[in-house]
């Protein structure tokens, strides 16, 4: 739906924005405690204005773990429920998701070099703990199903009909341009692999972050060796579905 979004000229919010602005972690993660660990005040339609910044669209988590607040906060926001057969979606929330949750190699040189991304992961943490309830990727693979499920009853529960569209991609543009009052645009509609988008991402990510520790690591080698001591603009689309 990111894809498909940014055509009709929205700027999406998508989970794999963080990467590019690792610091907004950090605000997730607030919003996390205050939703789901009962620590600080929960987000109201100003902190998402600041966290969200120029989108005006959101989709993915951990956006979709305040559903209902989104919902709130934005009463001139349209909701787009997209709906997917549940064995297919669990395969592709386990190979995109599940699959990346286990960072407990790597964590301790993150740790030392790459503090931002230690901000994600325990942002990632948070959220399969609280929203998911989740401690381990076998938990997480157990509850996902239900959690699929118990989602979509919550959005079609809290969200006004007038404001809904429950949208299969295999429908193609008519009925998602009807619904956001767009033009059909003049390209197919993108059938975007998950699984295959998000390991191109994860690779390049991990390429990145790996280089950086090694030089990082390089340069503690030779300090150490000289005894030196890291849809919004008046109506925002919301992308609730995983």
């Amino acid at each position: 739906m990111q894809s498909a979004l940014n055509i009709l000229g929205y700027k999406c919010y998508h989970s794999l924005e963080i990467y590019t602005n690792l610091s907004e972690s950090e605000m997730w993660g607030e919003a996390l405690d205050a939703k789901f660990f009962e620590k600080g005040k929960p987000f109201g339609r100003r902190e998402w204005d600041q966290l969200l910044g120029d989108y005006n669209a959101v989709s993915d988590v951990p956006a979709i773990c305040f559903s209902e607040d989104l919902i709130e906060a934005y009463p001139e926001a349209k909701i787009i429920l997209v709906e997917r057969d549940i064995d297919k979606w669990y395969k592709s929330f386990n190979d995109t998701v599940v699959k990346y949750m286990d960072f407990r190699a790597v964590k301790y040189m993150v740790f030392l070099f790459n503090p931002p991304l230690l901000r994600y992961s325990t942002m990632t943490v948070k959220w399969v703990r609280g929203w998911m309830d989740a401690e381990t990727q076998d938990e997480l693979r157990a509850k996902a199903k239900d959690k699929y499920r118990k989602h979509y009853e919550l959005v079609r529960r809290v969200t006004p009909k007038d404001r809904l569209l429950e949208f299969q991609v295999q429908e193609g543009w008519a009925p998602l341009c009807k619904f956001l009052g767009k033009p059909i645009p003049d390209v197919p509609f993108p059938y975007v692999n998950d699984t295959e988008t998000l390991d191109e991402r994860v690779a390049v990510i991990s390429h990145l972050v790996m280089n950086d520790i090694k030089r990082k690591s390089l340069t503690a080698l030779v300090a150490s060796a000289f005894g030196t001591a890291l849809v919004y603009y008046g109506a925002r689309t919301l992308g609730l579905s995983s």
